[in-house]
């Protein structure tokens, strides 16, 4: 028999066994620390809770472990398969193992209850948090000394896309949108990484203004939301059916009083009020991108009560005292069981 292609089949195999070895490494690290001393265990992750072994174990589900997995590698159908069976029934096993789950948004708490058929009243969907103290609006004068450290035009409309550069964030439509704008006042700034850093490149070719940065670390970031006019948010649903959830992204921006501009799916359209704290735009389409783009350009200075809106909104319902709160009163709820 002759075998065509034998060195991509031996480099998809690759790709699959490097990406085990990696979910095994992580497993084994958790396996070897002993949690007994703790009372109570939060997981933010299945990665993590799979290797924990405790009675009072909460889970926080930000997303959909197994289908998000296919998203950071070019797999084959068969290898999809493959990496996806593994980590779902991961996915399983750390479910399983938790007494309280914490859904991020309310879709997430319907993928509980119909992949895993997990008991309703074990959940809780309590949106995302926001350091409110650290991404704060700055004054004029302190935007343009950042923009011109970071080489930004003082008087461009500068947007923001801090997205990974994976296929669930929508980065290429964002891109694509960004090229058919015409007006040059407009500045495009990407934070990210993942895969599809070269497409963007390869769209944007070489413009002028528009950069894409490479993993801006956090204490960095909020300078870029601090210098931006808009943060966009182009999420989309994956063909694995994977959704934004309570967008991280999307509530920094909000806590910076900028205007933020999301896909109207998962959490976010549970966040976003219309044209009050923000503005929800269909997914997957460019069109509507550069409409509302140009909108808020055009409107900008009517705009300030929804940029107010959108921090006010935060610090009451995302700030990270009032989400302590809600999280004690689960700790305590299974402390007295």
């Amino acid at each position: 028999m002759i075998i065509k292609n034998p060195q991509l089949i031996i480099n998809n195999n690759i790709k699959v066994l490097k990406r085990k070895l990696k979910l095994n490494l992580n497993i084994e690290y958790f396996k070897k620390n002993n949690f007994n001393k703790y009372n109570i265990i939060h997981a933010h992750d299945v990665l993590s809770l799979i290797g924990i072994h405790h009675n009072n174990i909460v889970l926080t589900l930000h997303g959909y472990f197994a289908k998000e997995s296919l998203n950071y590698n070019d797999y084959t159908e068969k290898d999809a398969k493959k990496i996806y069976d593994y980590s779902l029934n991961i996915e399983r096993k750390a479910i399983k193992k938790a007494k309280k789950i914490i859904a991020v948004d309310t879709r997430i708490k319907n993928y509980l209850i119909n992949e895993f058929n997990y008991p309703e009243n074990n959940i809780e969907v309590i949106f995302n948090f926001v350091d409110t103290d650290k991404f704060v609006p700055i004054s004029e004068e302190k935007i343009k000394k950042l923009r011109k450290r970071y080489n930004i035009p003082e008087k461009a409309f500068v947007i923001l896309v801090p997205r990974r550069y994976v296929n669930k964030n929508g980065v290429l439509y964002a891109a694509r949108a960004f090229k058919k704008i015409k007006n040059k006042n407009f500045y495009y700034i990407f934070s990210g990484r993942g895969p599809l850093k070269n497409k963007l490149l390869e769209i944007l070719n070489n413009s002028n203004n528009a950069i894409v940065l490479e993993g801006v670390n956090h204490e960095e970031i909020v300078k870029y939301y601090q210098i931006s006019d808009v943060v966009l948010i182009p999420s989309i649903t994956t063909k694995e059916g994977i959704e934004e959830a309570t967008s991280l992204s999307m509530l920094e921006g909000m806590s910076c009083e900028k205007i933020v501009v999301c896909s109207n799916i998962g959490g976010m359209k549970e966040v976003i009020k219309e044209n009050e704290t923000g503005f929800l735009i269909k997914q997957k389409n460019e069109e509507n991108i550069i409409k509302i783009l140009e909108y808020i350009y055009e409107n900008y200075n009517k705009l300030k009560n929804i940029r107010k809106n959108a921090r006010k909104y935060v610090i009451r319902n995302h700030g990270y005292i009032e989400y302590t709160r809600k999280i004690v009163k689960i700790y305590e709820e299974i402390l007295n069981r």
